[in-house]
């Protein structure tokens, strides 16, 4: 053990580490090293988007992607061993996050009991099986009522997200859906409150945003694969929705890009 004052903020840092341990492992069985490299992980940072990726899908009635998400941020948790009270306060927000969604969807929103047993859990692994039942619990929500236009909804926004970059007029999904183009027009009014042109400009967008910060691509390109042949055209719809065009977008929010382009 380090002698003086070192030696002592390393052994009330071990006894941190020996509670949060507690709370980490099933079976409470640890082994310490004196040495130990530990991955940097900037907990506010990535689990902000994580949230706003799993309220996003919720809503959007993604389901698969936000247990995904869940998924993550449970694996990220046990692997950078976060404290229990973070943990905790992350999952808090899970469920207000659920809580919300549903209210504003006019469904029952999750118990208080949940929320109970959230701040109660012992371990990790209950705390994620309490997560889990409240992810279900609000997926069942989504689909206990209206079953059928919530098929609708979903298998539409799922048939948007995976074909951004073909023709997606109401016609062309109505048909894959094997409906009314009128009929999926009206379902998609009432339970989203927004057209599908609306909601599938809004959608391409945001993934052009995904592309501008992540990628090299040029603007025509970018356009291209979320849909839009014309590149003159794509960047007025670009700032209509962001107030931004293409170019100006990815000199704010990348500006560590370097691109020899001129007309974005």
């Amino acid at each position: 053990m380090p002698p003086g004052r070192c030696g002592f903020s390393f052994c009330r840092g071990g006894i941190y580490s020996c509670l949060n341990a507690k709370f980490l492992f099933r079976k409470n069985i640890f082994l310490f090293s004196d040495c130990v490299e530990s991955s940097e992980y900037d907990l506010t940072a990535e689990n902000t988007f994580d949230l706003f990726e799993f309220e996003n899908h919720l809503f959007n009635r993604l389901f698969e992607d936000a247990e995904q998400v869940l998924k993550n941020i449970f694996s990220k948790f046990k692997s950078n061993f976060v404290s229990s009270i973070e943990t905790k306060n992350i999952c808090f927000q899970i469920y207000y996050i659920c809580y919300r969604v549903l209210k504003k969807r006019e469904a029952i929103p999750p118990s208080s009991e949940l929320l109970a047993r959230i701040h109660s859990a012992p371990d990790i692994f209950i705390l994620e099986n309490t997560v889990n039942e409240l992810f279900q619990y609000t997926k069942n929500q989504f689909n206990g009522s209206n079953g059928t236009q919530n098929r609708i909804i979903e298998n539409t926004i799922k048939f948007i997200h995976q074909n951004l970059a073909t023709a997606l007029s109401l016609e062309v999904i109505a048909e894959h859906l094997h409906i009314s183009a009128s009929h999926l027009s009206r379902t998609f009014k009432k339970y989203c409150d927004e057209s599908l042109t609306e909601y599938v400009n809004k959608t391409r967008i945001e993934k052009a945003k995904e592309y501008l910060k992540d990628s090299n691509m040029l603007t025509y390109e970018i356009a291209n694969q979320v849909g839009y042949n014309d590149a003159t055209y794509f960047s007025s719809i670009f700032k209509k929705y962001t107030g931004f065009s293409p170019s100006e977008y990815r000199q704010k929010y990348a500006p560590h890009q370097h691109f020899s382009e001129q007309n974005k």
